[in-house]
This record gives C-alpha cells, structure tokens and sequence, in this order.
C-alpha cells in the first residue's frame, strides 16, 4: 500500500522550547501514523544551525530563519530558502496541516497550497482570535482569512476557541479536534535528590499563561521550607518582570531555569510533584497531558481546555477564579506532597483511556481520508 504524504508545517522547531505545544501535537500525530497509509513529515524553520543536535526534530526538517521584525521575533521569521523548501515540499505531498498563527512561514505556505490547488487543514491551538485594533483587522482581511476561507477544514481544540475563530470569519468551516498525548509506559521511578516538593511551571513566559499568580503563590510560601518552586519556559514577554519580581522580594524558593529543550521535558515533569498552570486563556495546554501521562498531579485553572474532563476525574487538580489569590487558596486546599509510585500509576493509567492519542488520531484520519 502506498502511503500518502501528509506534511506538517510549523512556524518553528528548535531544541529551545519555542512553540512547545504545537510542535508536541505535530510530533505526536507523526508516531500516532507510522502503522497508517499515511506518512507524516514536518518542516518547520529554527533560529539555530541545522546541524545542532539540540532539536529532536531531524535537521532535514527544520529550515534556518531569521525574524524581518525586531518587535515579532517569532512571527516574522522567514528565509528564501524556507520559501523555497516549503514550495518543494507542498508540491510533493498529497495533503498539508498547517499549525496556523499570524506567522510569515504560515501565511506563505497557506498561500503556496492555494496556488498549487493543494488540499490543506488548518490547526490554529487557539493563536487565532479577535484582536481590538484595526491594523490586526485590515491584516486579517487581506492575509489570514483568505486563507482560512479556503482550507479543507479548520480545527479548533474546543468550542470555545470555535467561537473565537467566528469572531474572526463568521463562515468558517470548523471541525473540533481536541489534543491527545501518547501515554506509552509509566517511567521508572526517579530517585529524590531533596526532601522538597518539587512545583513547577512548564510553558511559555506569556501574560495570558498567569506566570505572575505562580510567582504570587511562590511568595506566599517563603518562609516554608518544605515547598521548591521552579518556572521553565521561553520568554514570551513575562521574563524581566519575573526576574525583577524575584529580586525585589529576595525570594530564595523560587527560581527561573530557562527554557527546556523538547527531550527533557518529559524527565522534567516525572521529577516533579506538582504542575502548576494558572492560565487566563489556553485552549488545550500539551504540557498538561504530558504532566498526566507520567502521573505528575496538576493544578490548573478552569479555563485550560481540558478542565473539565480532568475536574470529573480528580476535582483537586482544577481551581476557579482568575486571581492569585484563587491559586493560593486551591493551593492551601490540596497540601500538595510527594509523589510516590503508586499515585503515579493511578493518575497516568486514568488519564490515559481519556486522553491517549489513539482516539484522537483516528478522528483526524477520518478527517484526511475525505480530502
């Protein structure tokens, strides 16, 4: 049976930690494939050399780039040879997937499958929404809804962030495709090098994240002992203010360890007793499911997109509210403490019949066969 090339495509890929999630999604539905007729590749540019070993992505995909914008550092980033690659790489596949944002890489791919009367599904993992300024508007009329417009179809992680991408096309054609993690084996137990509870936070260092309720809480606990905080993420506007936030409070608890690249972050989260996520908008946070899928309990706010099924499981991993003082009382409530073995059995084989890839892929495969 020949295999039809599906391809990929990502703003960036790097050993970093810079769009985290979407790269995991990709990542994720390529192992999810290998026994389908479909072969998944992906592209997508790096702010590194292509022969750095840093990235687990092969460097035969991934296209060196550098941002035209000092303002968008992420969203500009292009070469002529990213054009150039992507022209031959659509052309050469039966199907694309755009993970989708306000990107240059995004828009020029979206706009080569448009030409080349290629058959393309946007992803947007809620990058795509209504912004109150008329130059974002003009920008979405002339260069992003074109594009929408024409996909085969556009998935949303939620009906929330459906109802965010009508705001943005009232006539959009959407399908929900919600994320699933595979869950593969419970790793070996990790031996404790402290007596501490380890809590940390995994994402990107942005405002709608709530990285300030995180450091909010750290301070809250100061002066106990039994409780390390630490926060991993690339900057995503949030790290001056961290770094001065610490300072100014001389926190020793609390501590900022950089961006993690993609093959650490799974140990990263095995080692630790809690996640914390206090979000104000995030569709469907990835490094919630690989939290869960090594038995690594979580705290995280009702709006993350997959609240309320794990509020049905465990009640205790989800809190309400939008201030930090929310977290500090759901904190208080749970007493978090170590984790041993059995506790991370049981949360990563609940979690794995609700949120394994299996069923997942299945739907985005149904979705591939009709194009």
């Amino acid at each position: 049976m020949k295999k039809q090339k599906v391809l990929h495509v990502l703003t960036l890929i790097e050993g970093r930690g810079e769009y985290g999630g979407p790269v995991t999604v990709a990542r994720t539905f390529q192992h999810a494939s290998y026994k389908s007729r479909y072969e998944l590749q992906l592209i997508g540019g790096t702010r590194e050399p292509t022969h750095s070993r840093s990235s687990w992505i092969p460097a035969d995909h991934r296209i060196l780039v550098k941002p035209i914008l000092k303002k968008h550092q992420i969203s500009s980033l292009i070469s002529l040879k990213a054009i150039s690659e992507l022209f031959r790489r659509i052309h050469s596949s039966n199907i694309v997937h755009l993970h989708f944002a306000r990107d240059v890489i995004q828009i020029i791919a979206g706009l080569i499958c448009i030409v080349s009367r290629k058959p393309f599904f946007i992803q947007t993992h809620g990058m795509i929404r209504k912004k109150e300024s008329w130059i974002v508007e003009l920008f979405d009329r002339v260069a992003i809804i074109p594009i929408l417009k024409r996909a085969h179809i556009n998935f949303a992680l939620s009906d929330n962030e459906a109802i965010d991408l009508k705001e943005v096309y009232p006539k959009i054609r959407i399908s929900i495709l919600r994320n699933g993690y595979d869950f593969g084996e419970l790793l070996a137990p990790i031996p404790a090098n402290s007596s501490k509870i380890n809590i940390i936070f995994c994402s990107r260092l942005h405002v709608t994240k709530g990285i300030n309720h995180f450091c909010e809480l750290a301070k809250e606990f100061e002066n106990n002992d039994a409780y390390r905080f630490t926060i991993f993420g690339p900057d995503g506007g949030e790290l001056a203010w961290i770094e001065k936030f610490i300072s100014e409070n001389n926190l020793i608890n609390l501590k900022y360890s950089g961006a993690l690249p993609p093959d650490r972050v799974i140990e990263t989260l095995a080692a630790s007793d809690l996640l914390i996520l206090p979000s104000n908008y995030d569709p469907y946070p990835m490094v919630v499911l690989e939290a869960l899928s090594v038995g690594t309990p979580v705290l995280i706010s009702s709006v993350c997109g997959q609240a309320s099924e794990i509020e049905k499981t465990d009640p205790n991993f989800v809190y309400k509210g939008e201030k930090s003082e929310s977290l500090i009382r759901a904190f208080h409530l749970r007493e978090p403490i170590k984790v041993d073995v059995v506790a991370r059995a049981r949360i990563r084989n609940s979690y794995h019949e609700i949120f394994g890839i299996d069923s997942v892929w299945k739907t985005l495969e149904g979705f591939y066969e009709g194009s």
